[in-house]
């Protein structure tokens, strides 16, 4: 359900106004009301550096090591600290980098002896480096110069020409090459020097990341700077500052408290209920299994005030979908065990909303793989304990009729919220053209299944004449006519949505195909059942289930949101648009 919000006017005297505020954040239940669009332009630097220390908060994240409990350094010390780590892992990263291409260009060659080579040159000998592919050395040229090979590999033949007073000749295949001046020894320890520089570097980088509980501090308390620099922005000043009006939205629930509070205080106010066309906070509130789910709507949208919160009615539903559409016992267990071995892990602790979700999803998961008769892709019946369901499990033919019908269900729950909702929200003679939705599919049902024709016929009349006559109430009669035949032109669109729920008999289908082959790849493979067939035995079952388990798991996930958002939402009138509840109070947290 969306709690309804009381709109609430402070009158607080400049000198006093401070004290109120901190009295209000600390209540933490009224969401201010933007008087001015514009943000203060105090703020901005503010907000700069909070995304500085939130994009260091994050990579430090990464490391993944231990905190320190209370670190004796400030976030701006820390964040520069990182900062000059940061820069110098860079430089030894790029001289790294350079160190090793010398090694690739010095690897043909090797250490040459540049000094004997200069030597060489001062008294008139001249040297030359040449390299050409291995078939088109001429081993003449041995005899007619002095040569000597470097290198004779696959690739190359690398070689040098020694001449005296004359200049080096030009061998027909092979090409003149300019060996790096470097030494090997030389460049490999600079590599281990560097190497050593960067993990020294990685160490104290691990320091940093163990103090980095102060960078979440600090942005939880600019985060407070911000809202409370907002606050001020959008109060309205009277009487020449002296009087100050702030404008907020409370709960409903929450006006006692505040009320309460408030006469300890040297202030005035005024609530009232909301009127029409205002801008109203959303705050959703539901019972422990829909709540689950809030992060769910909130990935789509929220509903806007004057419309139906569809979150308890969409969250059974949602879980249906989910246990259809991966459809495995074995799987289903698999997920339980791995939510519940995460719920005692100290780190997940603020997970633990998501955690449920999870088990709820995977117990639909297990119950759709004993429906549908399916243990990791293999055949429940042959399982112990359930080889007396074989033969009762669903197949693809009752799989295919449960998913249609689960649409049709849905969609015509979808239609009832929806003559609900706009009969609550502007009156009964509004939702009449929902309800001749409701009356014309089921009567076009009951024509299909050839059942009571005289019964389907008066629904779809009912239906249709109501949708003919009341799509817009306002409207004068013509125009009425005209909106309800465009109405009914739906009808295609609403065929279209009763298909889409062909994906939960498909996507459990297929992955249900997908476990099946696996085992059967993995049994062809064990062969006659020797060590090393067992051991290909079950790394295929590993790797293969594990790839179809995550697939799947994330199809049914994203398939299940498409067909609430879509189908659902739609059929059920659904607005959204809401903007969330954010009350004006301590963003900080104890770390955890």
């Amino acid at each position: 359900m969306i709690v309804p919000m009381r709109h609430t006017t402070f009158l607080v005297h400049h000198s006093d106004y401070d004290t109120f505020l901190e009295e209000l954040r600390a209540l933490g239940v009224a969401h201010i009301h933007p008087v001015d669009p514009h943000q203060a332009e105090e703020v901005e630097p503010i907000l700069q550096t909070a995304r500085r220390y939130r994009s260091y908060l994050q990579e430090l994240d990464q490391r993944k090591v231990a905190r320190k409990s209370n670190p004796a350094i400030s976030a701006e010390e820390l964040a520069r600290r990182y900062e000059d780590l940061r820069e110098t892992r860079y430089a030894l990263e790029q001289a790294q980098q350079n160190t090793r291409s010398k090694l690739n260009l010095l690897g043909p060659w090797g250490d040459l002896p540049w000094s004997t080579i200069d030597r060489l040159k001062d008294k008139g000998v001249h040297v030359g480096f040449y390299r050409c592919p291995p078939k088109a050395f001429n081993a003449d040229w041995q005899k007619d110069y002095l040569l000597g090979i470097i290198k004779r590999d696959q690739a190359d033949v690398c070689f040098a020409v020694y001449q005296m007073g004359t200049a080096l000749p030009e061998l027909e295949g092979a090409e003149r090459a300019s060996p790096p001046r470097f030494e090997r020894r030389q460049l490999e320890d600079e590599l281990k020097t560097i190497t050593i520089q960067i993990a020294e570097n990685d160490l104290e980088t691990d320091d940093v990341a163990m103090s980095r509980s102060v960078l979440r501090e600090a942005i939880d308390g600019m985060s407070d700077q911000v809202h409370w620099a907002e606050t001020l922005h959008q109060t309205d000043r009277q009487h020449d500052g002296r009087l100050m009006v702030l404008e907020a939205w409370v709960p409903r629930e929450k006006m006692p408290l505040l009320t309460s509070q408030l006469q300890r205080l040297d202030v005035a106010w005024l609530d009232r209920t909301p009127r029409p066309g205002e801008d109203i906070p959303v705050m959703l509130k539901n019972n422990r299994f829909a709540r689950l789910f809030h992060p769910i709507v909130e990935l789509f949208a929220l509903p806007i005030p004057t419309e139906m919160d569809l979150t308890p009615w969409f969250a059974p539903f949602f879980t249906l979908f989910f246990g259809l559409c991966l459809g495995d016992l074995g799987y289903g267990l698999l997920l339980f065990t791995g939510a519940t071995i995460a719920s005692f892990i100290p780190a997940m602790a603020d997970k633990r909303s998501l955690i449920r979700l999870i088990q709820w999803l995977s117990v639909a998961t297990a119950l759709a793989g004993i429906l549908t008769g399916t243990i990791f892709g293999a055949d429940l019946g042959m399982v112990g304990p359930f080889s007396a369901l074989s033969g009762s499990f669903l197949g693809a033919d009752e799989l295919f009729q449960l998913a249609l019908w689960i649409g049709l269900v849905q969609i015509l729950f979808g239609m009832i919220l929806r003559a609900f909702n706009r009969s609550l929200q502007f009156g009964f003679v509004y939702g009449l053209s929902s309800i001749g939705w409701i009356f014309t599919v089921c009567g076009l049902t009951l024509v299909w299944f050839e059942q009571m024709p005289p019964l389907a016929l008066t629904l779809i009349g009912i239906g249709v004449g109501l949708i003919l006559l009341f799509s817009d109430p306002q409207a004068g009669l013509l125009k009425r006519f005209g909106l309800g035949l465009w109405d009914l032109y739906g009808i295609s669109g609403l065929f279209g949505d009763l298909l889409s729920y062909i994906r939960l008999f498909a996507l459990g289908l297929s992955s249900s195909i997908l476990g099946l082959v696996v085992n059967d790849i993995a049994l062809s493979v064990r062969g006659d059942g020797s060590i090393l067939g067992w051991i290909f035995f079950l790394v295929i079952l590993l790797i293969g289930h594990g790839m179809n388990f995550g697939i799947a798991t994330l199809s049914a996930f994203v398939h299940p949101m498409r067909l609430t958002f879509v189908e659902f939402y739609k059929n059920a009138g659904f607005t959204g648009g809401g903007k969330p509840y954010s009350p004006f109070a301590k963003r900080l947290k104890p770390e955890s």
